[in-house]
Order: structure tokens, then C-alpha cells, then sequence
């Protein structure tokens, strides 16, 4: 009865969307729910999150380009909407909640969850995917969920709303979809997430500019 009444509430929360999302003009709405799919969408390369440096080594493909040529720590520090893909009112939006640098975004706990459900939903056999390790005492992570979505399966999981995800509310989730990030696995494969925490990890590596 749980896993019904979490999948219902799933659906009722698409339902406030749609209607939340009909009160926007046209256009209006396909820039908040489609800029960033189509963004990331625009090359083969942008499947990967990070695209290639170009030839004088910075990253104008990751980054704005006002930032693109300072080092990867410096990077790190700078406001969240310094990544491409984020623009000054979604790194607003990103600021409400505690995101306020890029590096905030790379470490921001909601999207590293998702990203990990989705490793674990394509290591997990088919047969498997039907239950979340329900009543076994080890191998579960009901604690990364909100409570009402604890037993839902993992292949419910990646298609259904960030919500489900500890840490992110049903409000939270529908500001979310504004970015474009409907589902779990449109969290885990957020572009500008991925570059962050690419920029963020590999700058611990940096070597220090010499005078």
C-alpha cells in the first residue's frame, strides 16, 4: 500500500505541475523547463557533461567566458551562475538553497544521491529492479529517501520527480522542474552539476601558478 500511495502522490504532483505550468505564457514556460535540455543537447560532446578544453587550455565550454580563464580554484569560489547553463535568475534560484558557488553546486548532497541511485540502476540485474532491497538489514539506502518513497523500486525511482530524494520538498522539487530537472536522473545528468563537480574535484589537483 505504501509503494501505491507513493507512486499516486507522484502523479499528483505532475498534475500540479502541469497546471502550475499552464498559468505561464508559451514561451515563457519552454524557457524555464526546456533552455537546459536543449543547452546540453546542442552537441554530441555535451552528453558527457564536460566537453573538451579548447586548444589554449580553458574551459569557455564549461564556464562563462568572463570566467574561463581563471584557475580552477578561483572557479570554484565564484557564484554558482559563473557555469554555463545557469543564468543570473537561476543562480538566484540556486542561491535559495545554500547553492551559492560553484563548488556549493558540486557538493550539493540532493544531486551526488542521484547520481548514485542512478550508478546503482545500472548495475542492479532487471530482475532485481522490482524492489529496493526491502527487509534486508544491509546493501539499502532508505535514508537517502523521503520517508513515503522509502520501498519504491529503483526503476520507479530514476523516472520519478527529485522530491523522493531526502533534503528536497514537493515545493523544492516544482522549482526544480523549472530548471529543466523533472526526474531523478535529469538531477543526475544536470550539466552544469556535472562540470562543477568535475572543476571542483580536479582543482584539489591545481598546480600553483609560479611568479
Amino acid at each position: 500500500m505504501r509503494k501505491v500511495a507513493s507512486i499516486q502522490h507522484v502523479a499528483n504532483w505532475h498534475k500540479r505541475l502541469r497546471r502550475k505550468m499552464s498559468c505561464l505564457p508559451v514561451r515563457h514556460a519552454l524557457r524555464e523547463c526546456g533552455h537546459v535540455a536543449r543547452r546540453c543537447m546542442s552537441t554530441p560532446a555535451s552528453l558527457i557533461g564536460v566537453e573538451r578544453m579548447s586548444a589554449d587550455g580553458n574551459l569557455e565550454n564549461g564556464v562563462k567566458r568572463s570566467f574561463s580563464e581563471k584557475t580552477l580554484r578561483k572557479i570554484c569560489q565564484s557564484p554558482v551562475s559563473a557555469l554555463e547553463g545557469i543564468n543570473i535568475r537561476e543562480g538566484h534560484f540556486w542561491n535559495l538553497y545554500d547553492v551559492i558557488t560553484v563548488q556549493d553546486l558540486a557538493l550539493w548532497k540532493p544531486a551526488e544521491i542521484a547520481t548514485h541511485i542512478m550508478t546503482f540502476d545500472r548495475l542492479i540485474s532487471s530482475s532485481s529492479k522490482v524492489k529496493i532491497f526491502r527487509g534486508r538489514k544491509r546493501f539499502n539506502f532508505r535514508n537517502a529517501l523521503n520517508e513515503e518513497y522509502k520501498n519504491m523500486p529503483i526503476y520507479d525511482l530514476v523516472m520519478s520527480p527529485p522530491m523522493v530524494i531526502r533534503g528536497i520538498s514537493s515545493d523544492k522539487s516544482m522549482d526544480l522542474a523549472r530548471v529543466g530537472i523533472l526526474q531523478v536522473q535529469k538531477l543526475a545528468n544536470y550539466r552544469p552539476y556535472i562540470v562543477a563537480r568535475a572543476i571542483t574535484c580536479l582543482a584539489e589537483y591545481e598546480e600553483e601558478e609560479k611568479e
